[in-house]
């Protein structure tokens, strides 16, 4: 790839010469994909890589989408963009993917369903070609209108900062060379050295919100307020990434003294400035699965109201999702998912070895001869999976799995004396809704072992080479059913009654 830049180059090429060498986008990049769609910007952007980078490295590929919105018209695209590549000698890959379909799916607008549409279908394209990163077209003019679509939503400088130079998005590393060169700028280039491109007739569609701000709002505020509106706009979003970038590694510090076990401990939080409280709040909530979606305004401020004020509170938000303060410390347990586990399941008898999988419950517990016991991790009560030892003895032992009940209490392994599972729970902060429905394991009427937690002191392995059952509780993949008991070898041993 060229260094500096060449003597009569247009502009805009020069733009995007400049940019990947001062921002370092191409790298150690041996394939790259660019996004074509086919309209101006796209055309631009291959044209100047091409360029650029001559025969590579990096190598070339221009991948385009046929969203299955445009009918014929988009096949027309598909094959300018495959006549283009030729033309220009890089190699070309098209796709199609039922975006309509994907949006009724998905509960999506359109061009929602087309950005994921894209993402996976570029993040399966690189995986296939094996390219490092993948290109796309945007200009400083649909930096401005992001920039100002997300200020009109309410976004903070997370949002503001709008599209990044290089990025990671699902895994998947995004360049975006163009963003220096305005739109009008890439028209004007490709008209003075001949080039075609497609006109894609929705987006002047003034239905969609950026085409309103596009056509409309941006030209006003160009007339009556600020001539150089986009690139003021495009400047701000510069400025607001940098500061962005700050903060973020400043809440990814406060966040990792906080956490333990994805809960975190609300101890001392009105002491964190407010900007990182917020930050703390959204970060933490992305790590336990609330989807970005659900990360509203009100939702973060409801989150780090309960984390402020402190006292055993809960909070329900959309989507099933529980919040709650308890013992200090905050939480997060999905509704539906509470179900799944361990309630609406009955109690059952197995002979050891073997794997018992009890109707109506998301788990299952294997008994394997071992001999001694290994130190292994704490996984807290609530997480799966969960391993422990216990003494085997001559015969054919008889093991109880069942859902724990107010009032059971056992000896656990090095405790002076009997205590209350209710007791337990509250010493260990575990969730009320992961106590209703967790398991203990019995021997006769004793508890033996609560998962997660420490096995019965009658239940120990007494030396390192005993005979011992190592006891594992892991998720339970498969459809539910009846109870079933597994033997040895993985061969059906029988069906025991629910007891």
């Amino acid at each position: 790839m060229g260094g500096g830049g060449v003597r009569g180059e247009p502009r805009w090429i020069a733009a995007v010469r400049c940019s990947l060498r001062e921002h370092r986008l191409l790298e150690g990049c041996r394939t790259l994909l660019v996004g074509v769609s086919g309209g101006a910007d796209s055309v631009a952007l291959l044209t100047a890589l091409r360029r650029i980078c001559g025969d590579g490295p990096p190598k070339l590929i221009a991948a385009h989408l046929d969203h299955r919105i445009r009918g014929r018209v988009a096949e027309r695209d598909a094959a300018f963009v495959r006549r283009f590549a030729r033309r220009i000698g890089v190699a070309c890959v098209v796709g199609r993917r039922d975006v309509p379909a994907i949006a009724r799916r998905r509960g999506l607008s359109l061009e929602a369903a087309a950005r994921v549409a894209r993402l996976e279908w570029f993040a399966t394209v690189a995986r296939r070609v094996g390219a490092d990163r993948v290109a796309l077209a945007h200009t400083r003019d649909d930096q401005a209108e992001t920039v100002l679509l997300r200020l009109l939503r309410g976004a903070g400088a997370e949002g503001l900062s709008a599209m990044s130079r290089d990025t990671v998005v699902q895994g998947l590393r995004i360049v975006r060379p163009l963003l220096e060169v305005s739109r009008e700028e890439v028209r004007e280039g490709l008209t003075a050295e001949g080039l075609p491109w497609r006109e894609d007739a929705s987006n002047r569609d003034l239905r969609h919100v950026r085409n309103r701000i596009r056509f409309r709002l941006l030209p006003a505020v160009e007339r009556e307020v600020a001539r150089n509106v986009r690139v003021t706009l495009a400047r701000a979003a510069e400025i607001l990434a940098a500061e962005d970038a700050l903060l973020a590694v400043l809440t990814r510090r406060a966040m990792r003294r906080r956490l333990k076990r994805r809960q975190l401990i609300v101890e001392g939080w009105g002491r964190m400035p407010l900007a990182i409280q917020r930050r703390v709040v959204r970060l933490w909530l992305r790590s336990v699965g609330v989807p970005d979606s659900a990360l509203t305004w009100a939702v973060t401020e409801s989150v780090r109201g309960i984390a402020s004020t402190g006292g055993d509170q809960r909070l329900t938000l959309a989507g099933g999702w529980r919040i709650s303060v308890e013992s200090g410390r905050l939480r997060a347990l999905r509704a539906q998912t509470d179900r799944r586990c361990c309630t609406g399941w009955r109690a059952v008898r197995f002979r050891l070895p073997g794997v018992v999988r009890p109707a109506g419950a998301n788990f299952e517990l294997e008994a394997v001869a071992d001999r001694g016991w290994r130190t292994v991790g704490e996984h807290g009560i609530g997480r799966l999976p969960a391993t422990a030892w216990i003494a085997r003895g001559t015969g054919r032992e008889v093991l109880t799995v069942r859902r724990w009940r107010p009032g059971d209490a056992y000896r656990p392994l090095g405790a002076p004396g009997t205590a209350k599972l209710s007791d337990v729970f509250t010493n260990e902060k575990t969730p009320r809704e992961v106590r209703a429905r967790w398991p203990v394991v019995l021997q006769g009427r004793e508890i033996i072992w609560l998962p997660g937690y420490r096995v019965a002191e009658a239940a120990k392995v007494k030396h390192p080479r005993a005979p011992s059952w190592r006891l594992t509780l892991r998720r339970r993949l498969e459809r539910q059913g009846e109870a079933t008991i597994v033997g040895d070898c993985g061969r059906k041993s029988g069906r025991e009654r629910n007891s």
